[in-house]
């Protein structure tokens, strides 16, 4: 059984006890035996207007209670909004990554105070314009296409890309993009927030860079060199052809980094390892610092032996000449040993200790000069 609210209870009970007053008092004006039917008539015009007068009034009441509720209600909503609203604002303002929002069609319709510290520009340099401005030509139309293909198909884009700051420079971003929809599905804006990442990138490169690469002389390392070496005779193999490794070891090197210091012998091994680098420039060739004043190179297509004797001392010739530390002329010689692939050995390890030895036959016969690995005792010829 459906119960009625205590309010139209209430409601029920007043407008029936007006209704027998107002009969009542009908009664009284009309008294003095049987009424007549105009009477009775006239008494129940009273008793229904009276009626409709107090049903008016309570329902103008219960009317304007609604109102009042209803507004109450929908101005705590409202604040509640322009709380979030005023919240995300604060929120956006303080954020460190950028943040870029555009209508439907691309127009750039805002920005929060980190889009113009990544960026360079301002709200009045971007609003109404297009996100493009921002290109950097780093990128391929293909690479457009694709991110639109993503954001049409799940509307939504992440990955890093390169941007052109106001001043010129060009930054990396990791950014990622956001299409906003209507209730019909329609997108109405994208939005888009990234963080410059520009450092860490330079970060990571440097410690790639460090980890196949000699700190002091920036030539490769015995890492990378091992690496190279290997492939090297695979090809070799492949294409039944030589390959030469060459061991160098400055002479006289400690003398001199005793006598002037460290710093005169950094300096020396910067020099000497740039002449080398310069001397074995084809991009087949590598060069590497093993480690203090000792050196290495993968030498390939270097045509026959004669020519390959006639290019190392072309290298010792150049490694002798003097070299400029402040007021003083440095003078250093180099011992190289050589080994060839495959007469000398055919994996990686054995030509290095069939070069190791031969440099160290060269050291031990007159320095400045070279030998090799089938000159050492022992070595097959």
């Amino acid at each position: 059984m459906k119960r009625w609210p205590v309010q139209s209870y209430c409601t029920t009970f007043a407008v029936a006890a007006i209704a027998m007053t107002a009969y009542e008092a009908a009664k009284e004006v009309f008294s003095g035996g049987a009424l007549s039917a105009w009477e009775s008539h006239a008494i129940t015009i009273i008793v229904t207007a009276s009626i409709a007068v107090v049903a008016n009034v309570f329902m103008r009441r219960a009317t304007t209670r609604a109102v009042v509720t209803e507004r109450l209600a929908i101005e705590g909503e409202l604040r509640r909004i322009n709380d979030q609203l005023k919240l995300s604002d604060r929120i956006l303002k303080v954020a460190e990554e950028g943040v870029l929002v555009t209508d439907a069609n691309g127009r750039i319709e805002a920005i929060n105070p980190a889009f113009t510290a990544i960026t360079g520009y301002s709200e009045a340099d971007v609003l109404g314009k297009q996100p493009s401005l921002l290109k950097s030509e780093h990128h391929s139309p293909d690479f457009f296409r694709k991110m639109w293909a993503d954001l049409i198909r799940d509307r939504r884009w992440s990955g890093e890309i390169m941007n052109r700051h106001k001043n010129g420079e060009v930054y990396i971003l990791w950014m990622t993009v956001i299409a906003i929809q209507e209730n019909d599905g329609r997108v109405s804006h994208y939005v888009s927030v990234f963080r410059n990442i520009t450092e860490a990138h330079e970060k990571e490169a440097r410690i790639r860079y460090l980890a196949f690469h000699d700190a002091l002389t920036g030539l490769h390392n015995c890492l990378l060199f091992e690496e190279r070496l290997a492939h090297a005779i695979n090809r070799s193999r492949r294409e039944r052809a030589l390959l030469a490794v060459l061991f160098i070891d400055l002479d006289g090197f400690k003398t001199i980094n005793d006598a002037y210091g460290h710093d005169a012998g950094d300096a020396l091994l910067k020099e000497i390892g740039r002449r080398i680098g310069t001397w074995a420039r084809r991009d087949s060739d590598t060069v590497a610092r093993l480690g203090g004043d000792e050196f290495v190179v993968l030498i390939e297509d270097f045509g026959d032996e004669t020519r390959l004797s006639d290019l190392v001392q072309a290298l010792i010739e150049d490694v002798a000449r003097p070299v400029v530390f402040g007021e003083r002329l440095l003078q250093i010689s180099a011992s190289i040993g050589i080994a060839l692939y495959p007469r000398d050995g055919t994996t990686a390890d054995e030509l290095m200790r069939q070069s190791d030895a031969a440099m160290y036959l060269a050291k031990t016969t007159g320095k400045n000069g070279f030998r090799h690995a089938r000159d050492c005792l022992g070595t097959p010829s």
